[in-house]
């Protein structure tokens, strides 16, 4: 059995997911979270950029 993981980040959440492949080539889920964390809060303002 193979365990892959996904990181997505993105401007206001960051998402992890964490599933196995069977060797019968189906899918478990084994960790599906989101949080928000804002991370373009206030980008606009600063004129589109990280600072």
């Amino acid at each position: 059995m193979s365990r892959f993981a996904v990181i997505d980040v993105g401007t206001n959440s960051v998402k992890f997911h964490v599933a196995e492949k069977r060797a019968d080539g189906t899918w478990n889920v084994c960790l599906d979270r989101a949080e928000v964390t804002r991370l373009g809060e206030g980008l606009e303002a600063a004129g589109g950029e990280f600072t």
